[in-house]
C-alpha cells in the first residue's frame, strides 16, 4: 500500500488531505495571527515543556472533535486513539468499528455485524486492499420496539473491549459488547426484546437468502447467502425464550425470562462448533485486562522471555456451562502462544486467526536485547555510508513533510532523522549527526511546548492545550487520525496535563530486619492522584539507591553503627513527597548470614548414593570465614563437611530426594540453602561399564570394568 495514494472520503490522498488542512488553517487565522497569541497566565509548565489551559481569541486552527457521545457513567481521560473511539464522535460512528475477524457497524438501527472472508477486488492491482464488507451478507442487533435511535454512546471499555449503548437515558435502550478478536456480540435490552435483521450493505435481502441448520428453541443456527457468500451466524437467547420469524430475513424474541442474547459470527455451518460457542456464549464480557513480565529463566534454565497475558472478566449467566469465553488470535499473538489453542480458525485481513478458550491467554516472545546502535563490524563500506549521511543532511530539509502536520507523517521524519544520527555517529560524522538530532529535538520540544514558532509557523499554530473538564490535551503541531474512520481530523493523543501535586509521604517506615551488616526496611505505599513512580532511598544524607516497590535491603553497613534512612515518593511529575525517616542501628557482634554456595550439582549417582559437588560460598561484612557446609537431605541434616563436595550414601533405589547445602561461617551464620533434586537408580538398572583402558599404579591394568556398589567385578586384569 502506497501512504501517499490512500484516498479519503473526500477524493484526496491522505497526504494531500492533511497538507489541505493545515492550509485551511492559515486561511482561517487570515493575517490577524497576532490575535491568537496565548496569555502567558495561561502558561503552565510541565517538565521542560508547558501547555496553556486556555485558548486564545482569535483562534482559529483546526481543533479536534470533542468525544461527545458517552453515557453518564463515563469520566475523563477518554482514550480517543483505540480501535472503538469512533463511537465517542458519533451520532453512531465516525467510520465502521473493526474487532476482526468480524466487521462492525453503529446504526440507527442498532449494531450491525459481518464477517467478510475475502477482499474486496484483486489485491495485486491495488494501492489499499480492504475486506469485502460490501458484498457480505450481516446482521443489525436491533430492538423490538425502536426502530431508530437517536444515538449510540460509549457506556464502558477496558483494554480491548468496549460497550456502547442505543438509546442512552431512555427507558427503551440497548447495550452492546464487543472486544477486538472476539466473535461474540453481547446485547442487554431494557423494556423490550431483541429484532434481527438481516441485510447487504444496509439493504435488505429475502427470505430465501436465510436457512436455518439449527433450531433449538432459545438457540438458532442460521446461514446467509448472498453474492456467493454464505455466512454463518449463532444465535444464544435465555433458556425458555422462542424466536418469531425463524427462516426469514428478520427474527425476534422476547427473551423469555431474560434481558440478554448473544450473537456469534461462525466459521461454518456445524452443530458441533455451535456446541462449542454455546458452552461460553451466556458469559458475558465485562472487563479485559493486558499484564506482562519478564522471565529471565524458567527452573534454572535460561529463556529471556516477556510473557504477555490477555485475561476476560466475565458475568455468567444461568446458562452458563463454562468458565471463561472463545476468542480468535491474531497471528502475532498465536505464533508466540503459549496456550493451548483449538483447531478452529477464522479468515481476516490481518491473517489467519485461529481460537482459544477459556478466561485467557498468554503470549512468550524471546528477548534479544536491544543495540544502542548499528554495530559498526561488518561487510558495509564507510564511506558510501558516509557520502549517504552528507547527501541525507546536504540535499534534503530536515522535515520531508510540513510543519504542522499530522503525528503519522511526523513521525516518518522522527525515524528518518533518528536512524541517520546513529548511522552519522558510527561513521565519525559528528556535524551531521548533531544536524539529525537537532531535527528530532527541535521538532519535539517546539510541539510540547505551550506556542512555539521556531520552525515558522504562526503564533497559535501549534497550539499546546489541555482541557482540564475533559482531561485531553491537543496540539495543531501534529494532528492524528479518527481510527474508524478515513477523515484526516486535528485530534489529539491523550496526554495528561501538569500535575503539581505532591504523592502523600511513605507511611510505617520500618526496619523489618537488621543485622551486622545489613538492614531491610519496609514502608506502606504512598498514594497519588496519578502515579508513584518510583521511591528515593537516602541514607545518612546520600542518595543510596532508588526502588519501585515499597521496601528495599541495604547492604554493606559496619557493625554497631547508627544510621539515618529517609524515603520519598516521586511521581511521574517529579513532584516528591514529603520524607519520612528512620533510625537503625545495625549488631555490634557478626550476625550476617554467608552468601549462599552455588551451582549444586550431582557429580555421579547409583542405587543407593548421590555425589553432589558445590562452588564455594563467601562470608560477608567483616568476615569470620567460611567454617563448614550444612548437607541436608529431604529437611532432615545429614552431614557437615569442610570441603565442596560429599557423597550421599545409604539411600534407597529408585527414589528421588531433594539435596540442599548452607554455608556456616565462623560465628555460626548460617546461609541461605542452595538445593537441587535426584533420584537413585533402579533395582532393574543396568550401570554401564567402563569402556577403555585405566591403569592402577603397581598393581593391576583393567579394562572394561563396573564402577558399581555392590558386585563390582574387575575383567582381564593382568599383574604388573
Amino acid at each position: 500500500m502506497s501512504d501517499s495514494n490512500r484516498t479519503s472520503r473526500f477524493g484526496l490522498s491522505r497526504r494531500t488531505f492533511v497538507q489541505g488542512i493545515g492550509a485551511s488553517g492559515l486561511v482561517g487565522a487570515g493575517t490577524n495571527v497576532a490575535s491568537a497569541a496565548i496569555d502567558d497566565e495561561s502558561v503552565t509548565p510541565v517538565g521542560s515543556g508547558s501547555v496553556t489551559t486556555a485558548i486564545p481569541d482569535g483562534y482559529d486552527y483546526p481543533s479536534p472533535p470533542d468525544p461527545t457521545y458517552v453515557t453518564g457513567d463515563v469520566s475523563p481521560p477518554i482514550p480517543t486513539n483505540d480501535w472503538w473511539s469512533g463511537l465517542l464522535f458519533g451520532p453512531y460512528s465516525a467510520g465502521p468499528v473493526i474487532g476482526d475477524p468480524y466487521h462492525g457497524k453503529a446504526g440507527p438501527a442498532g449494531f450491525t455485524v459481518t464477517y467478510p472472508t475475502d477482499w474486496d477486488g484483486d489485491p495485486a492491482e491495488q494501492d489499499t486492499i480492504v475486506a469485502d464488507t460490501a458484498q457480505t451478507p450481516g446482521v443489525t442487533i436491533g430492538h423490538t420496539d425502536v426502530e431508530e435511535f437517536s444515538d449510540a454512546r460509549v457506556n464502558d471499555w477496558g483494554d480491548w473491549h468496549v460497550q456502547a449503548t442505543w438509546g442512552a437515558g431512555t427507558d427503551e435502550h440497548m447495550d452492546v459488547t464487543i472486544a477486538r478478536g472476539l466473535p461474540l456480540c453481547f446485547a442487554e435490552y431494557s423494556e423490550g426484546g431483541a429484532r434481527l435483521a438481516f441485510s447487504v450493505d444496509d439493504r435488505s435481502i429475502d427470505d430465501a437468502a436465510v436457512s436455518v441448520w439449527a433450531d433449538r428453541g432459545n438457540v438458532l443456527g442460521i446461514t446467509v447467502s448472498a453474492n456467493g457468500y454464505d455466512k454463518h451466524f449463532g444465535m444464544f437467547a435465555p433458556e425458555g425464550a422462542s424466536w418469531s420469524g425463524v427462516s426469514t430475513a428478520e427474527l425476534r424474541s422476547e427473551l423469555g425470562d431474560g434481558d440478554y442474547l448473544t450473537v456469534a459470527v461462525l466459521p461454518d455451518a456445524s452443530t458441533d462448533l455451535l456446541d462449542q460457542f454455546e458452552r461460553y456464549a451466556y458469559n458475558v464480557v465485562r472487563d479485559t485486562t493486558v499484564d506482562w513480565e519478564y522471565v529471565p529463566d524458567d527452573d534454572g534454565t535460561p529463556v529471556s522471555e516477556v510473557r504477555t497475558t490477555y485475561s476476560f472478566a466475565t458475568e455468567a449467566k444461568p446458562e452458563s456451562q463454562t468458565e471463561g469465553t472463545v476468542t480468535a488470535l491474531f497471528p502475532h499473538q498465536w505464533k508466540h502462544a503459549v496456550t493451548e489453542l483449538t483447531d478452529r480458525t477464522y479468515w481476516s485481513v490481518r491473517g489467519e486467526m485461529r481460537v482459544a478458550t477459556g478466561t485467557s491467554f498468554t503470549m512468550a516472545h524471546t528477548y534479544d536485547g536491544i543495540l544502542p546502535f548499528t554495530p559498526t563490524s561488518g561487510v558495509q563500506d564507510t564511506e558510501t555510508l558516509r557520502s549517504y549521511m552528507t547527501r541525507l543532511a546536504e540535499e534534503y530539509e530536515p522535515y520531508v513533510y510540513d510543519v504542522p502536520t499530522s503525528a503519522y507523517w511526523a513521525g516518518k521524519d522522527f525515524y528518518r532523522n533518528s536512524t541517520a544520527a546513529a548511522i552519522a555517529d558510527r561513521t565519525g560524522q559528528t556535524e551531521k549527526r548533531d544536524y539529525f538530532l537537532s531535527a528530532v529535538t527541535d521538532r519535539l520540544e517546539g510541539w510540547l511546548s505551550a506556542d512555539d514558532t521556531a520552525l515558522g509557523t504562526e503564533a497559535g499554530q501549534e497550539l499546546f492545550y489541555y482541557d482540564d473538564s475533559r482531561q485531553v490535551a491537543f496540539s495543531d503541531g501534529m494532528t492524528v487520525t479518527v481510527p474508524a474512520g478515513e477523515v484526516v481530523v486535528a485530534q489529539s493523543a491523550d496526554h495528561y496535563g501538569a500535575d503539581t501535586d505532591a504523592p502523600m509521604a511513605p507511611a510505617d517506615l520500618t526496619a523489618a530486619s537488621t543485622n551486622s551488616w545489613a538492614v531491610e526496611l519496609e514502608w506502606k505505599a504512598s498514594e497519588d492522584d496519578t502515579a508513584v513512580q518510583y521511591y528515593v532511598v537516602t541514607l545518612d544524607g546520600t542518595t543510596h539507591t532508588t526502588v519501585s516497590d515499597p521496601g528495599v535491603r541495604i547492604e554493606g553497613l559496619d557493625r554497631g553503627t547508627e544510621y539515618t534512612v529517609v524515603v520519598s515518593a516521586v511521581d511521574p511529575y517529579d513532584n516528591e513527597s514529603v520524607p519520612t525517616s528512620v533510625t537503625v542501628t545495625t549488631d555490634s557482634e557478626d550476625t550476617a548470614p554467608p552468601e549462599a554456595p552455588s551451582d549444586l550439582q550431582t557429580a555421579s549417582k547409583t542405587k543407593t548414593s548421590v555425589d553432589l559437588a558445590w562452588s564455594p560460598a563467601s562470608d560477608v561484612g567483616e568476615e569470620s570465614g567460611i567454617e563448614s557446609y550444612l548437607v541436608v537431605v529431604d529437611g532432615e541434616q545429614y552431614t557437615e563437611v569442610d570441603e565442596t563436595a560429599v557423597s550421599v550414601t545409604g539411600l534407597d533405589p529408585d527414589t528421588r530426594y531433594t539435596f540442599a547445602v548452607r554455608a556456616i561461617d565462623e560465628a555460626g551464620n548460617r546461609s541461605e540453602p542452595v538445593s537441587t533434586t535426584a533420584a537413585t537408580l533402579s533395582e532393574s538398572a543396568t550401570q554401564s561399564p567402563f569402556e577403555g583402558r585405566a591403569t592402577i599404579p603397581g598393581k593391576v591394568e583393567a579394562e572394561n570394568f563396573d564402577q558399581g556398589d555392590e558386585g563390582v567385578a574387575y575383567h582381564e586384569t593382568t599383574s604388573k
